[in-house]
Formats: structure tokens, C-alpha cells, sequence
């Protein structure tokens, strides 16, 4: 099972590599960990507790990656 944890204090430093730079927040999920962002609401995986911040990987939101919500 991949590791989801992300080092302290790094998710206060990084954010959505979309147009709207917003704050991410970490959902946990039976899957387990992503990261979703607070605009756009697009998901971006964790992989061995590193945050893949790809807009080619993420699964974007409702209205595309960096669109508001």
C-alpha cells in the first residue's frame, strides 16, 4: 500500500497548479489519500507521499482544472 502521508507543513505551502492557485485539502479515502482543491475542487493523487501536482494527472473538477467550481 503507497504511503499517503504528507510531511508537516507542506500542505501550507503548496496549491492547486491551476489558473487559481487555490489552497488544497487532504480527504482520506478508502483508496486511499488525495488532495482536492478548495476552488476548482479538482483531485490530485499522492503518490508515496509525494503530492503529483500534474495538471496532464489530476482529475479535474466539475468545470476543469484552476475553474471555479
Amino acid at each position: 500500500m503507497a504511503q499517503t502521508a504528507l510531511p508537516p507543513g507542506l500542505l501550507d505551502l503548496i496549491a492547486c497548479p491551476g489558473a487559481d492557485h487555490a489552497r488544497l485539502r487532504l480527504e482520506k479515502r478508502r483508496a486511499g489519500a488525495v488532495l482536492i482543491c478548495t476552488v476548482c475542487k479538482s483531485e490530485f493523487r499522492i503518490a508515496d507521499g509525494i503530492p503529483v501536482l500534474l495538471i496532464d494527472e489530476a482529475k479535474p473538477g466539475p468545470n476543469g482544472v484552476g475553474v471555479p467550481a
